[in-house]
């Protein structure tokens, strides 16, 4: 139902969901202190004051974690960035590879074919990758609307994506799907109000004004959440984030960082004692006689480098315990395993949130202590972690795409499918590379050693679609793809491949140089025509490249080949 202009006056001054506004913006407070790179530690979240608080300022009759000197000092250690920002960023490296899936699908369907390339150069294709998965880092709880410019100036509007942080919302309310029934915002000097029948702005210094309104023909309002995993299955406003059940550890990560370093401080240099010199004085102008006689302060002794000096006072006689009685100087080390532990401490910590979250360590440490089924476990536990996150960007994504392609060209759109994959680029080239090694050693059958090879190219040219498309060609030139020139070696000198054949695997990739400089590149030659026909075109020339160099040197050196 359509909200009344006095409806919408009375929710902006009641804020009926002011307490889980509340709660979401101290939620995302709280994600931005681990979250974001800020260089000028008064630029922090205001969460950073929370962390104090906890750390030494406590409530009356609250015990306080730290004594008021040992607070002030650590307090002092604390430097921006955040050391907990690097973990982070870790951690979100992961997921981002949602966005890179190798079997990713995107369909939309038009009623008139000329839509699809207006709707390919109009569409934001980075939208989800930057400000959504920024979003998702310190935003969690924000609000997906659909933003029409106030004047239209071309053949269709032009809505556009934009994400509303919670701090700026007034009052929402969202169905059980997450979809926003209504949603109220504030920013700047202006009040939006967004329902299922129209788009309304009023004055934020007025609101007895009339609104300018808009309406529109969705049937729903173009608004909703941007994360759909709630945070307590009651509450339809406030979100988890993929670290949320981690913060408390990673609070704690923070302190017992700070700590070492305070630790470092006290410990990491020995501490040397010394008897109390009598007769040593500060002041190096004054002689002897004139320090004894003013009483000046002793020096002591000075110490070469970093590290605690204790003075203890000389035994006065035989019956006196003497502290120094192996020397006049005593060198107490700092205790190894207690400097030890807090390193592994700190990487236990480290882990175990990095493994909650993404699903695997942050890295193998001892590669050999870890078997085949562990590693099958890790990665599909990194898989499961992957599609719970991509699910989240897909619905919101669909929904976003629908609604802009409702608002722009009407009943014209007839619908979409978005689907991020599932074949995740879980391993590095270097692993992938080890793996099919490992495959061609074990008598793994061709379709294996093929997966592998593709998943190879998939990885190494995730990003740059021209060379994945390049290398592809090169592959079905190839006569043995997936086969070393030693193992081709082996097949020629068996009788396994003909002269001509293995003249081409020899000499593919100057075979391949040689036709770019006589012709085009390879991905451009033969476009007009169908890929089979390409493919045999090329390969007409490397034959007769073949035959040249039979003609010249009819006994091949497989050493030079090499």
């Amino acid at each position: 139902m359509p909200l009344s202009n006095e409806q919408i006056r009375k929710l902006v001054e009641r804020k009926p969901h002011e307490k889980e506004i509340l709660a979401g913006v101290s939620h995302q407070n709280r994600l931005k202190f681990h979250s974001e790179t800020v260089l000028n530690k008064y630029d922090l979240s205001s969460y950073y004051n929370d962390f104090k608080a906890w750390l030494g300022a406590s409530k009356p009759g609250e015990p306080e974690l730290l004594a008021k000197d040992k607070y002030e000092r650590l307090i002092s250690l604390i430097r921006a960035p955040i050391q907990t920002v690097e973990l982070t960023e870790g951690i979100y490296s992961r997921l981002f590879r949602i966005f890179y899936a190798q079997d990713a699908f995107f369909n939309y369907r038009f009623t008139d074919d000329s839509l699809e390339t207006d709707w390919a150069e109009f569409r934001d294709d980075q939208f989800w990758q930057v400000k959504g998965f920024e979003a998702m880092q310190t935003a969690i709880d924000s609000v997906w609307i659909a933003a029409l410019p106030s004047e239209q100036f071309t053949e269709f509007p032009e809505p556009e994506n934009r994400l509303i942080d919670i701090e700026n919302v007034i009052d929402i309310q969202n169905d059980k799907y997450n979809n926003c029934i209504h949603v109220i915002f504030q920013l700047g000097d202006y009040v939006y109000v967004y329902d299922d029948s129209a788009f309304r702005v009023f004055d934020a210094n007025n609101m007895g004004l009339e609104p300018v309104e808009a309406f529109h023909d969705l049937g729903y309002c173009p608004a909703r959440m941007f994360w759909s995993d709630k945070l307590v299955s009651s509450n339809d406003i406030n979100k988890e984030s993929p670290i949320t059940k981690e913060l408390t550890d990673m609070d704690w990560l923070l302190f017992h960082m700070t700590s070492k370093r305070y630790m470092d401080l006290a410990n990491a240099y020995p501490i040397t004692v010394v008897y109390n010199p009598d007769g040593n004085y500060d002041d190096d102008n004054i002689t002897d006689n004139e320090q004894r006689k003013d009483g000046k302060k002793p020096v002591g002794a000075n110490l070469a480098g970093s590290g605690s000096l204790i003075v203890v006072d000389a035994p006065r006689g035989a019956d006196e315990a003497d502290l120094m009685q192996y020397g006049p100087v005593k060198i107490i080390a700092p205790p190894v395993e207690s400097l030890a532990w807090h390193v592994k401490e700190e990487m236990r910590l480290t882990d175990k949130i990095f493994r909650s979250v993404v699903g695997i360590e942050q890295e193998v440490r001892d590669q050999d202590a870890v078997n085949e089924m562990q590693m099958q476990g890790s990665f599909e536990s990194q898989k499961s972690v992957l599609l719970k996150t991509k699910k989240n960007f897909e619905v919101i994504h669909k929904f976003a795409d629908e609604t802009i392609c409702k608002l722009r060209y009407g009943e014209r759109f007839a619908g979409c499918e978005i689907d991020y994959g599932t074949n995740f680029f879980l391993k590095d080239v270097g692993d992938l590379q080890d793996d099919l090694k490992t495959a061609k050693e074990s008598g793994a059958s061709e379709v294996i050693v093929s997966s592998i090879g593709d998943n190879i190219l998939n990885t190494r040219y995730r990003d740059d679609k021209n060379n994945r498309a390049r290398a592809d060609i090169v592959d079905d030139l190839d006569p043995m793809p997936n086969k070393t020139m030693a193992e081709a070696i082996e097949i020629f000198d068996k009788g396994g491949i003909d002269k001509l054949n293995f003249i081409i695997k020899s000499n593919l990739l100057s075979f391949v140089r040689r036709f770019e400089r006589e012709n085009t590149d390879v991905v451009n030659f033969g476009s007009l025509t169908n890929y089979n026909r390409k493919i045999e075109g090329i390969l007409e020339a490397f034959k007769m490249y073949a035959d040249e160099m039979i003609i010249v040197e009819p006994n091949i050196n497989k050493d030079e080949s090499i």
